[in-house]
């Protein structure tokens, strides 16, 4: 009887010191990384220069993936440029439609581009 009882005490004694596996994984987040002063940093966001180039036409519209930038009036031998501060979905082969008026807002006629875009630098369109 005491053989039983003592191999119940050690079968306890190991169930009891079991690593409890459930609880959650804790990290050490603070890294020197981070004990940096950020205050300083700002984001640099791709930009797009939009250029009217063609004559008796303004452009009102110019999409591209995760952005419509409309009401717009870029009259001939004017340019715009946005910065693109909702980041990008993509930065390759981006296709921009640039919609725009024909003979003083009588037709309507679309343009597309395919640019690359890069953070902090400005990608140039023109419309000719």
């Amino acid at each position: 009887m005491k053989k039983y009882l003592f191999l119940i005490l050690i079968a306890l004694f190991f169930i009891g010191c079991k690593a409890n596996t459930d609880l959650p994984e804790t990290t050490n987040t603070e890294s020197e990384s981070d004990s940096r002063d950020t205050t300083n940093q700002t984001k640099s966001y791709p930009k797009l220069k939009v250029e009217n180039k063609k004559a008796d036409n303004n452009i009102y519209k110019v999409e591209l993936a995760n952005y419509i930038i409309e009401p717009l009036a870029i009259a001939p031998n004017e340019s715009v440029t946005f910065e693109l501060i909702n980041g990008m979905l993509y930065y390759d082969n981006v296709t921009i439609k640039v919609s725009y008026s024909v003979s003083r807002g009588s037709t309507f006629q679309y343009a597309y581009f395919r640019k690359n875009f890069a953070d902090g630098q400005t990608t140039t369109i023109t419309l000719e």
